[in-house]
Formats: structure tokens, C-alpha cells, sequence
């Protein structure tokens, strides 16, 4: 799809507008480079704040003081919410806070082209944040402006003394809805970001330029599958070594010789061509923080599509460290999966001395040996942040276990076509997966993470919005059969 915009006045047809994606840390952000100059729009804003480390508990006050944030109103901020995660021998307590005038109100961020001069260039972007309580205001899908404060190394789940407190404010927007979308100008080094909630605070990042020819915008994911040993269907203890392929828009395989940056370029930004890596860099959390950042890539196996449902399984986050983890099996769940990384959690979570570790393009998975017969599916996401702009991708496939015949799943959930179209479809939220079905090969509850299970995330996300379109306490809104029993993760009235 094209579209047309009015530059200089006069109607003219350009080329398919790039997304610009901007995370500035207490104000600082990294450089960008631009490739050519495309017509760019706003795909993600992310302004995180964070306070000093204390030693006692403070609760957000420190982000009062805080040179960044204190002249945003706080008038009406209350905690909603609060989450306790196993870390190691410790604990971790985050609390959320909501309903600061600053959370709540309609605000507009504008986007500038600087030139060397430190002039501001050619017409601006222009983003409408909306309201947090209306669905559908502003020009962004995603509106989360909240504050957490994070105390690490708590002894019990009741005894925080002595361990480390930190306050933080995230405003963040992602998924435009709008087609407004501008032409930097070619001589500018930097872009500037202010934001009507915090008036007089410029959030500045340098530009530099280089030739369209040395780098193409876009991002596609491929998971390739090779011939069953049988020709026909994978059987129980068979390995699948599977090719993941990562193009650029045009197509272009980005790595022809099939080396992948390793774990310590990724780590030290020596990584040209954009392809994200896990980070424990980035402070992740369902629904209240930059989980769209995290930058895993995971490669599932799980079948057959009709068992799959909701894991009963827990996985140990020691286990992550093996070649490849079980996430389901039949007994417990009624289905078997698998899962890893890419690369493997061995190198990315590990003790370090494998980040210079060269690695391909290959993942194998085992057919898991209690697998019953039926069609699989198999599933990949990744995420590449490459000239500024910010892509998360995935690819679906199915295969065959155990049986040349297809078996079909008959979904227990729909309706999500109802919010999620066009710009806002499952292609291009979250990790950008249509096919809901691989959602079941990764989100099982984790030791560590109890809400990465399925409807743990799916009902945390939905409780939490304000912005959700439709009566939460209606299950029938999303669940096609009557259900028993509280739904996990919900949040009543999203903590107000």
C-alpha cells in the first residue's frame, strides 16, 4: 500500500512510509542512521525515567524530585497493582502506580528535524497521545503511561529490608493508526522530541546519514522444514533441524553465509544489520513495561493443534539452559511442546564465556517422545530495530506427526478481529503472529515469570487497559464455551 502525502504544498507519491521507533533513557538516546531518506512515521515513542538506587523505601517519590520528571503533574497517582518474582535466592516486588494527571490526560508529542545549526527543518511529526480512559483517542494503539518501583533482593515475599529500591516512570506508544508521516530534511543531524506534559524539556537524538544502497528497511522472518526422514511425517525422538531465515522488505536474505552476529556484538552494538537479541538490559513487564523491546527470538514446536490449550506445566527457568525446553506434555497437558532460543539461553543467560561463540541460522527441536499423532505447529519471532525503524516479525508452519492426515483445531476463543485489524491486526502487534495457534509452543507459565502463561498474559493485558473497547467481566466477548472458574491474571476495574 502506498500513500499519498502533501509535501511542500504539492501532491506527490512516495515510496511505502518507515516507521521510526525512539526510546530515550532519562533523556539520552543512541544515535540513529538513516538509510537514504524515507518518509518516515512514528511506530514507537518510549521515554523511560529512572531514578537514583535508594536504600530505603520510598515509593515513587524520588521520580518526584527527579530533574526529568518533576514538573509533570502527579496530582491523583495511587498504586494499582503489585508483583512478586522469584530471582534466584531473593525476591523482586515491583508496584505499579497509575492515575497521575500526567497518566491520564490527552498530551501531543512533536518531533523535529534539526539541522547543524541546531535549527529545527521541514514540518515536524506531530503524535495525539489521547486519553488513557477512552478507546480509540490519540493516534496510537498502545498508550501506557504508568510509574513502578522495583526493590530487588527482597528476603521473603513479606521482607524488603536491605534490599535495593528503584523508582521509574515509562510513557510509552506504539502502533500508529494515522498516515501522518513526514520527509526529514537531508541535512539534518539530530531529531528533537518534546512533549506538552512536560513543557520546556527537549529530548534530543543525534542523526547521521548513510546510502540507501548500504542497508534496506524492512523485516521478514521464513522458518524453513526439511523432508521428514520417512518422506512423509515426523515421528516421536526425530530431530528437525530448522533453517530460520531473516530477510530485509525487499526480500533479501540478510545473512547469505548464515552466521548470526554472536551474543558480545549484539551486547556492544557491533551489529549492522539490526537483529535483536534477548537483554536482561531491558526491565521487562507484562503490560506495564517495554515488553515489545525484549528482542527474543524463540523457535516452538507444539501439537497436535487440536489438544492445544492453556499449559498446566511450569517450567523451571534452569531448564531454559538446555539445548531445548519442554514446555507441554501429554500427561500434564493434554499436548507436547518445545521451545528454545536463538541463540540459546545457554549463551544469553549463561555464566558468559560463551558470548564470542559463533552460531548459525539452525535450530533443532526433537520431537518430543510422548507426541501424539496430528498436524504441528511450528512458529518463530524476532525482532529487528534497524535505521530506526523497529520490526517484530514471525513465521507459522505446520507439519506432520506421526500421520500423513491433517487434524484441525476448533478454537475455544475469537473475536479479535474486532479490535485487531489493519494497522492493529496480530501482524503487526506483539510479535506480529496471525496464526493465534503458535501461541501455545512459548506461553506456558515460567518459575520465574508466572504470567507468560497464556490466558495469565491474554486476561493481564485486557484487565489493565483502559483503552479496551469492550466489557472485560463479559468472558463471552472473547470466549466462544462457557467457562469455569476465575479468570487468571485479571486486575478488577485495572486496579482503580
Amino acid at each position: 500500500m502506498k500513500f499519498v502525502f502533501s509535501i511542500l504544498l504539492a501532491p506527490v507519491l512516495l515510496a511505502q512510509p518507515v516507521g521510526l521507533s525512539l526510546l530515550f533513557n532519562n533523556g539520552e538516546a543512541k544515535p540513529i542512521t538513516f538509510y537514504g531518506n524515507p518518509v518516515r512515521f512514528v511506530h514507537e515513542i518510549d521515554l523511560v525515567f529512572t531514578a537514583p538506587a535508594q536504600a530505603a523505601d520510598l515509593g515513587i517519590d524520588p521520580l518526584m524530585k527527579l530533574v526529568q520528571t518533576n514538573k509533570l503533574d502527579w496530582a491523583g497517582v495511587k498504586m494499582v497493582d503489585e508483583d512478586w518474582r522469584v530471582t534466584g535466592s531473593t525476591f523482586k516486588r515491583q508496584r505499579f502506580y497509575r492515575n497521575a494527571k500526567w497518566m491520564n490526560a490527552a498530551s501531543q508529542f512533536t518531533i523535529y528535524g534539526v539541522t547543524g545549526q541546531g535549527k529545527r527543518a521541514g514540518r515536524p511529526l506531530v503524535v495525539q497521545a489521547g486519553r488513557d480512559d477512552e478507546a480509540g483517542t490519540g493516534d496510537m494503539f498502545v498508550r501506557r503511561f504508568v510509574a513502578r518501583q522495583i526493590a530487588d533482593g527482597c528476603k521473603t515475599r513479606a521482607d524488603c529490608a536491605g534490599a535495593q529500591f528503584i523508582a521509574q516512570a515509562l510513557v510509552q506508544l506504539r502502533v500508529n493508526k494515522s498516515a501522518k508521516a513526514v520527509v526529514f530534511p537531508a541535512d539534518a543531524t539530530g531529531i528533537e522530541l518534546e512533549w506538552t506534559a512536560n513543557p520546556g524539556v527537549i529530548y534530543k537524538a543525534a542523526l547521521k546519514h548513510a546510502p540507501e544502497s548500504s542497508g534496506t528497511y524492512g523485516f521478514q522472518v521464513e522458518l524453513k522444514v526439511p523432508q521428514p526422514a520417512n518422506g512423509k511425517y515426523f515421528v516421536a525422538g526425530e530431530k528437525i533441524p530448522y533453517h530460520v531465515v531473516f530477510r530485509d522488505g525487499k526480500g533479501a536474505d540478510l545473512f547469505r553465509d548464515r552466521k548470526l552476529p554472536t551474543y558480545a556484538q549484539f551486547l556492544r552494538d557491533e551489529n549492522p544489520l539490526g537483529l535483536a537479541y534477548y537483554s536482561n538490559r531491558i526491565d521487562s513487564t507484562v503490560y506495564y513495561a517495554l515488553k515489545h523491546r525484549e528482542g527474543n527470538i524463540l523457535v516452538s514446536l507444539a501439537g497436535p493443534v487440536e489438544k492445544l490449550g492453556v499449559a498446566k506445566s511450569l517450567l523451571n527457568g534452569d531448564r531454559l539452559l538446555d539445548p531445548e525446553a519442554v514446555i507441554a506434555n501429554t500427561a500434564t497437558d493434554g499436548y507436547s511442546g518445545v521451545f528454545t532460543g536463538l541463540p540459546n539461553f545457554a549463551i544469553s543467560l549463561g555464566s558468559g564465556t560463551k558470548q564470542e561463540e559463533q552460531f548459525s541460522d539452525t535450530v533443532t527441536l526433537t520431537v518430543p517422545k510422548d507426541a501424539a499423532p496430528g498436524t504441528y505447529v511450528s512458529a518463530v519471532k524476532a525482532r529487528r530495530l534497524f535505521g530506526g525503524e523497529a520490526l517484530n516479525r514471525a513465521a507459522v508452519v505446520t507439519l506432520q506427526v506421526g500421520t500423513p492426515n491433517p487434524t484441525a483445531r476448533k478454537p475455544a476463543t475469537g473475536n479479535c478481529e474486532g479490535c485487531h485489524q489493519g494497522s492493529t491486526g496480530f501482524a503487526n502487534v506483539l510479535h506480529g503472529v496471525s496464526d493465534r495457534r503458535a501461541c501455545f509452543g512459548c506461553h506456558m507459565g515460567l518459575s520465574f515469570e508466572p504470567d507468560n502463561a497464556l490466558d495469565v498474559r491474554v486476561h493481564s493485558i485486557h484487565s489493565r487497559s483502559r483503552r479496551f473497547g469492550a466489557d472485560f467481566q463479559t468472558c463471552t466477548v472473547c470466549h466462544l464455551s462457557p467457562l469455569a472458574g476465575a479468570a487468571r491474571g485479571a486486575l478488577r476495574g485495572a486496579g482503580f
